[in-house]
């Protein structure tokens, strides 16, 4: 027999949904002294260098032949034969008499200067992420080897940054700057950080005065295109929604300004308004149209009298992925714009979204998705119960 719970039972479930934890994170642009921006640059590009050698380092011993001993702190080689034993000597640099290769000391020799956390990051990015992820097409193949021979791009590093664990960053909430330090002769930098959105500041808030059931994670220094950037995962209360329908939250595409180009603003003075950039989304466009324009000139070089020859096939291939890439980066981008709206839906208690403005087709020039946009926007606010409508 079930029996309903009542009373303090039923207390004792509302407290224990109230509890609930949610993972998340953020990603928050810094800029560091003027004197050291440069220095900072280059350490991340060379932490990515080392997570490539390191790698490819495993990978060939791998497939000639050698034994990869993931432990809990340090990757270790214990060659099985000649040709693993040569690999590991013009990779790490030793002689072979040793038992086995360490990866943490190879790194202490390559780059003396970092601190203890690089390596422990490079660890972290090359055991969990790639070496032992499996793969649904080949289950019988190891990620690394198909990394070797180019059936995945995983060894490139292109995006990686450096992990601090929550205890080793200083976090200013007055001065709204991080102090890092992972390398002794850059020494602590002091990374300041411009002025946050609504959202942005509301997360950097609650974590800088620890607020109830806010916990930090793991923070990561990177940069793109020298603009460097932190990524903080953190841990808070799932929220419990409390929207009101009746109260409006008026999300307008603003038609030249990619600063501000979408804008969600509700009545409530206490909130500011939460603005979107599609810089980020527009020189990835930008540069998809390059890489695009150089395969199609292939293809058309490629046309002879027999149309599917193998030159024409490869460059075929190289076309659809990246109409595929194009396809889940303009997903990944409305998914992004429209959480960050119902976010702000959420904190401001807004239950009902007014959408004006919205483009039909273009997003700068470029085509785009909108109807995509706007049905994740819809299912959004219904799940909590709002709805949607236009203007």
């Amino acid at each position: 027999m079930i029996v309903a719970p009542t009373g303090a039972g039923m207390m004792g479930l509302c407290m224990q949904k109230a509890r609930m934890m949610v993972k998340r994170s953020v990603k928050i642009d810094v800029i560091p002294p003027d004197n050291k921006r440069r220095e900072v640059i280059n350490s991340i590009r060379l932490y990515r260098a080392a997570c490539r050698k390191a790698y490819t380092a495993c990978s060939n011993a791998e497939m000639a032949g050698a034994e990869i001993i993931m432990g809990d702190d340090d990757i270790q080689i214990k060659p099985n034969s000649d040709n693993a034993k040569q690999i590991l000597e013009l990779a790490f640099g030793v002689t072979g008499k040793a038992h086995l290769y360490q990866l943490r000391v190879w790194i202490r020799d390559l780059h003396p200067t970092w601190l203890s956390i690089v390596p422990e990051s490079i660890h972290r990015d090359i055991v969990s992420p790639r070496w032992r992820a499996k793969d649904p097409e080949f289950p019988k193949a190891t990620r690394g080897y198909l990394t070797l021979n180019g059936a995945r791009a995983h060894a490139s590093f292109m995006r990686v940054g450096i992990y601090f664990k929550n205890t080793v960053p200083k976090i200013s909430a007055d001065k709204r700057c991080v102090s890092l330090k992972w390398d002794y002769d850059i020494g602590e930098v002091d990374f300041r950080i411009p002025k946050l959105d609504g959202s942005r500041y509301g997360i950097w808030k609650s974590l800088c005065e620890q607020k109830e059931g806010w916990k930090p994670g793991g923070m990561f220094l990177s940069e793109k295109d020298n603009k460097i950037f932190l990524v903080l995962s953190f841990e808070c209360p799932d929220p419990v929604s409390e929207i009101d329908v009746e109260k409006v939250l008026s999300v307008t595409i603003n038609e030249g300004e990619p600063e501000n180009y979408i804008t969600a603003s509700c009545e409530n003075k206490r909130f500011s308004s939460e603005r979107v950039s599609i810089l980020d989304a527009v020189n990835w466009l930008d540069r998809l149209n390059i890489i695009r324009e150089k395969y199609q000139k292939q293809l058309a070089a490629a046309k002879t009298g027999r149309k599917h020859n193998g030159g024409y096939k490869i460059v075929a291939s190289k076309l659809n992925t990246q109409s595929n890439k194009r396809s889940n980066g303009q997903k990944s981008f409305n998914h992004l714009w429209t959480r960050r709206i119902i976010q702000h839906a959420i904190r401001t208690k807004c239950g009902t979204i007014v959408l004006s403005g919205l483009p039909e087709k273009e997003l700068s020039g470029h085509p785009w998705g909108w109807y995509q946009f706007k049905e994740m926007l819809k299912y959004k606010i219904t799940e909590l119960g709002g709805k949607l409508q236009n203007a």
